[in-house]
């Protein structure tokens, strides 16, 4: 995760850290995942702020990352908080090789579990709680034909807000080029149940009352596999951010560097006449 993968993160409120393979220090944490514990963790090791009784498992399911013995892992945990209380989280972790193969970093998104039980009876009616009315596209997908179980207010206007959207799988009621888009990446979380971050995610979008009809987008999303209580992996969440015009306004700018660049080019070519008489 780079800074944008953070960035995407923390407007979602999801928190997030990148751990050093092998030693098990917190390289970066997010402010999402400071304001989880209530303090900066960052340089600290995670035996700081993992209960005692959950490190030793914690930390052989990390040792087996380092050495590329698994690729993702998810746990549920109990953080402790600066005031002394436990959060009870479930966290994902993913092993981030580099250009030869070894583990460079270890991602790991947590997600705060304690206190969803009394606060909404069931995960969607906590999805429409807290994300009905952000600026961000939020979506809940289930199974393997994406059946849509969640679309928030954003989510709706950006799709058009079909009659028949929610409850059908997605090629039964998106265009299949929207679907080809963005299968992918849901077909990659589902099947590996490890979180993904996308930027600058090409996903045309259909408008039947424009011409032409397809209008191009762009986002930057987090995709976040949707486990059932015995821990299979149910669906897909994801939250995406709008980037068409910034992906435009730095596609605009490239144009006009490129023309002056090839106005300066020209205005460097001597132009003479000769008179061998």
């Amino acid at each position: 995760m780079g800074g944008d993968s953070f960035a995407v993160l923390n407007a979602a409120g999801i928190a997030a850290m990148q751990l050093e393979p092998g030693s098990r220090l917190v390289r970066r944490a997010n402010s999402a995942f400071t304001n989880l514990l209530g303090r900066s963790v960052e340089g600290e090791a995670l035996e700081s702020f993992v209960a005692e009784e959950q490190r030793e498992d914690l930390i052989a399911a990390l040792d087996g990352l380092s050495r590329g013995e698994a690729a993702s892992f998810v746990r549920e945990l109990r953080l402790i908080h600066q005031a002394g209380h436990d959060v009870a989280v479930r966290c994902t972790a993913a092993a981030v090789a580099g250009a030869e193969g070894a583990v460079t970093r270890i991602d790991v998104v947590v997600q705060a579990r304690s206190g969803w039980g009394e606060l909404m009876t069931s995960e969607l009616d906590l999805y429409e709680h807290l994300f009905e009315d952000v600026n961000a596209s939020v979506s809940v997908h289930e199974g393997p034909e994406y059946v849509l179980r969640y679309c928030n207010a954003r989510g709706r206007e950006l799709s058009g807000d079909p009659p028949r959207f929610i409850g059908f799988p997605m090629r039964e009621v998106a265009p299949p080029r929207f679907v080809d888009a963005v299968e992918v990446p849901l077909s990659r979380v589902y099947r590996s149940g490890a979180p993904l971050v996308v930027t600058e995610f090409h996903a045309p979008l259909y408008r039947p009352s424009e011409s032409p009809p397809w209008v191009d987008s762009y986002w930057s999303a987090i995709l976040l596999p949707w486990r059932a209580p015995d821990g299979h992996v149910r669906g897909v969440v994801t939250f995406g951010f709008d980037v068409t015009d910034q992906v435009a306004s730095r596609q605009e700018r490239l144009e006009n560097e490129q023309k002056l660049n090839l106005a300066l080019d020209s205005a460097r070519i001597g132009v003479w006449s000769y008179d061998p008489e």
